[in-house]
């Protein structure tokens, strides 16, 4: 039933007119779920857009996206788990979603966005955090873990991309392994 009734609220705000170039009206239960804003800092001189969620005290997990994604990939997972206790940070790479894009190359390597995401999570206060890394992200999230042990509590690969895996570096990873 309610399915039907946001249906045909949507059809009937769909055929009046609007402006040339404006949004088409919402119900009013859509217009409320809008996104939050992001907020940006600056980090590795570049401008990165992040969002939080829980209370600073808790203990940090550190979302990274994929490739092809956002930050607004985790967002239905942010609240909840911040809900049960956790203080969660999720950020846009460089060149991704609302954060900038850097002109050089060299800045979209896994270890250059590992040093991006470490120095965000630094300078907001979520060390140590446990990473939660998809694909392309969890080859970043690989980096962050060889480059900054001691900077993290655990670390979750999912859908792993994988990374640029060195032989001396299985020590370092063991440590996270269940």
């Amino acid at each position: 039933m309610k399915d039907s009734a946001e249906s045909a609220a949507r059809k009937s705000l769909a055929d009046k007119p609007r402006a040339k170039g404006s949004n088409p009206p919402q119900p009013a239960n859509l217009a409320a779920k809008k996104r939050s804003p992001s907020r940006h800092i600056t980090v590795e001189a570049v401008d990165i857009a992040y969002r939080t969620y829980g209370q600073a005290e808790n203990p940090a997990v550190l979302f990274m996206h994929g490739f092809t994604g956002n930050l607004r990939n985790f967002g239905l997972n942010l609240r909840p788990i911040a809900d049960d206790g956790f203080h969660v940070l999720a950020s846009d790479h460089p060149g991704h979603g609302d954060s900038a894009a850097p002109d050089e190359a060299a800045r979209y390597t896994m270890e250059s966005l590992a040093a991006v995401q470490h120095g965000l999570a630094d300078r907001l206060g979520f060390q140590p955090a446990v990473l939660v890394g998809h694909s392309m992200g969890a080859a970043v999230a690989e980096e962050y873990a060889i480059a900054y042990p001691d900077d993290v509590r655990a670390l979750v690969l999912v859908d792993s991309a994988g990374g640029s895996y060195k032989p001396s570096w299985a020590k370092t990873l063991d440590k996270y392994s269940a």
